[in-house]
């Protein structure tokens, strides 16, 4: 909601019950990432950033816990050298601080990130009832591409900027 954009999804995310409705009202963009499809799904994320699109990417691939970061992917990132225009790619950090004015503890925050093997239906149903959060929106600096030797040297970057993000404000006082 504080950002214009579109989120990249992998494809099967457009079949999944309750999930797949909201990533299509957002507008996601779903993407298969079979071997066969790669490409011409690369080409679908450029000509979308050549447009001017805004898109949003959560490089891990995967949900967590939400008290730290996986490594960044960088494959999508591929997309990026075949764009005309000038593409700033900004790391951004999320972090879940607050629940009912106390500091955000591992029990709570399980009850906000869905991940490993959790039921979906079921876990959407308590964060329903669970209400509002704090929730610190962190934007880094913005970087390029050609900042880097190569792809996979600006993942490590950007995860790098989000993890500390991520690490410093879950250390620091709500």
């Amino acid at each position: 909601s504080i950002f214009p954009g579109r989120f990249i999804a992998k494809a099967e995310v457009a079949g999944w019950p309750i999930l797949g409705w909201f990533a299509k009202a957002q507008n996601s963009l779903f993407i298969e990432r079979k071997g066969s499809r790669v490409r011409s799904q690369l080409r679908i994320i450029a000509d979308e950033l050549d447009r001017g699109e805004y898109l949003i990417l959560f490089p891990e691939g995967t949900s967590t816990d939400g008290a730290h970061v996986k490594p960044f992917k960088s494959s999508l990132l591929q997309a990026v050298d075949t764009v005309k225009a000038d593409v700033a790619l900004q790391p951004v950090t999320l972090s879940y601080l607050a629940y009912k004015a106390k500091p955000m503890n591992q029990a709570i925050r399980d009850q906000y990130a869905w991940y490993n093997d959790a039921s979906f239906v079921p876990h959407f149903l308590n964060l329903l009832g669970l209400g509002s959060s704090l929730v610190s929106v962190h934007f880094h600096p913005p970087v390029a591409l050609d900042q880097f030797a190569n792809r996979k040297e600006c993942a490590e970057y950007c995860w790098r900027q989000v993890s500390d993000g991520l690490q410093t404000a879950l250390t620091a006082s709500p």
